[in-house]
């Protein structure tokens, strides 16, 4: 499944030739935050609610990357962060960080996002992006596409509601084809759902 979308076809072919493609791994979405207690994962980004009963494994790890975290702000309790934690895996994925506060403080937290790589933290991986996209497919995907598609700069919103089916199930498939694990013991099919990171919106597909 997809989000609706205004991106084109040919959108969101050219965010993965430019290698914008996040897979994001199966698990628990949390976000860690602060509030007037302390930090702890909350349902939603507003941290307006607790987990009842967080892992607190996870949570410590947690809260020793954020003290890493070089952003310099007057206020380091006004970022939060989305992650996805695998707990089988004893794995972390940082899909997001950001800031309650200033528009400086939030493009400090992409930038550190940005450049965040994976690392070990004792028992747990740490992880932006478990999988590279390498387009090996592009030749044959491209073939495809060109036959079964009139235009490649048509709306995703306005194909047909076969050709919408078709374009999904072309997109999980090359994901999943092109995939490359940076990960022992972990395999593309491990992961929940992929983002495409276009300059003009996200496309998420869930697998």
């Amino acid at each position: 499944m997809a989000q609706k979308s205004n991106l084109t076809i040919s959108n969101v072919l050219e965010s993965m030739q430019a290698n914008q493609v996040l897979y994001e791994i199966k698990g628990d979405t949390v976000y860690f935050g602060y509030d007037s207690i302390g930090s702890s994962f909350f349902f939603d980004k507003e941290l307006q609610k607790r987990l009842d009963n967080p892992r607190i494994d996870f949570l410590k790890v947690v809260r020793a990357i954020f003290l890493f975290f070089d952003i310099k702000t007057i206020n380091p309790g006004s970022i939060w962060a989305k992650c996805r934690i695998n707990k089988d895996k004893k794995l972390i994925q940082i899909i997001e960080i950001d800031s309650k506060g200033s528009r400086s403080t939030r493009k400090l937290c992409s930038i550190f996002l940005e450049n965040l790589a994976n690392f070990d933290y004792g028992f747990f991986s740490i992880l932006k992006n478990p999988i590279t996209f390498k387009w090996e497919s592009y030749a044959t995907d491209m073939s495809f596409l060109l036959e079964n598609f009139e235009s490649l700069d048509k709306n995703i919103s306005l194909l047909s509601k076969s050709d919408k089916k078709k374009f999904f199930q072309f997109l999980e498939k090359s994901l999943v084809l092109n995939g490359k694990t940076k990960l022992d013991g972990f395999n593309v099919l491990d992961c929940r759902s992929f983002l495409i990171k276009s300059h003009i919106e996200k496309l998420r597909l869930f697998r």
